[in-house]
C-alpha cells in the first residue's frame, strides 16, 4: 500500500470519526464498520504510525559557516 493510499485511508477514517459514524468506506471500495470509537481512534493511530514510517528521514544535516571576511 503506498503513501498516498495511508493517507487516503486516515483523512476517510477522520472524516467518520469527526461526523460520529462507526462505518468507514475507503477510496478502494473497502467497508468497515467499527464497534466504537476508540477502535476507530486505535486504527487511526496505526494509520498514522505507518505513514511516518513510510517518510524518510533526515540522516545528517551538514552545517557551513564562514568568518565573512
Amino acid at each position: 500500500m503506498t503513501t498516498e493510499d495511508l493517507v487516503a485511508r486516515r483523512d476517510a477514517l477522520q472524516e467518520a470519526i469527526d461526523t460520529g459514524v462507526r462505518e468507514c468506506q475507503y477510496a478502494d471500495g473497502t467497508r468497515m464498520v467499527y464497534r466504537s470509537t476508540a477502535e476507530m481512534r486505535d486504527a487511526l493511530a496505526r494509520l498514522n504510525e505507518r505513514i511516518g514510517s513510510s517518510v524518510p528521514r533526515v540522516s545528517r544535516i551538514v552545517f557551513s559557516a564562514t568568518k565573512g571576511l
